[in-house]
C-alpha cells in the first residue's frame, strides 16, 4: 500500500489520523424508479428510523445511525424493496474536487488499491467523475 501512495503522490498517515473527516453510517441504496417516488421513499425511511435520504439522479441513498441499520434494512426488505447496496460505511463529512492531473493520479492509485489483495475497503472524500463507479 505504501508503494501505491508513494507512486501516485499520496501520503499515508498514522492509523486513525483522518477519522475525524468521516462518520460511520449505515447506507442503503435503492434504484430510483417510476414506481418509487421521492416522497414515498422519504416517508418510508422516516418510518423505518433512518436519519436522512439523499436523492441522486439514479438512486436514493438512505443513511442511518449504525445502531439503526439492521432495523431500517429489515423494514425495507419486509416491504419487498430491492436494496442495491446495504452496508455500514465510513461516509466523508465533506468532499473535495481535484484538478484533472490530480484526478488521473488518484484514479490510478484507487486501481492499485483494488488490485492489492490485502486491501479490503477504501474510503476517500474525493468527488469522482460521474461515469466512474469507484467506492
Amino acid at each position: 500500500m505504501r508503494h501505491a501512495f508513494d507512486k501516485f503522490g499520496g501520503s499515508l498517515g498514522a492509523t486513525g489520523s483522518v477519522t475525524y473527516m468521516f462518520e460511520n453510517k449505515g447506507v442503503l441504496i435503492i434504484e430510483r424508479t417510476t414506481s418509487l417516488d421521492e416522497d414515498t421513499v422519504m416517508e418510508m425511511a422516516l418510518d423505518a428510523g433512518a436519519d436522512d435520504v439523499i436523492v441522486e439522479d439514479d438512486c436514493y441513498e438512505i443513511r442511518t445511525a449504525p445502531q439503526d441499520f439492521s432495523a431500517v434494512r429489515k423494514y425495507f426488505e419486509e416491504k419487498q424493496i430491492v436494496l442495491d447496496e446495504a452496508d455500514i460505511l465510513m461516509v466523508p463529512n465533506d468532499k473535495i474536487d481535484l484538478n484533472a492531473d490530480q484526478m488521473v493520479s488518484f484514479l490510478k492509485m484507487l486501481d492499485a488499491f483494488d488490485d492489492n489483495d490485502d486491501v479490503q475497503d477504501v474510503y476517500h472524500n474525493v468527488n469522482l467523475p460521474e461515469d466512474d463507479d469507484e467506492d
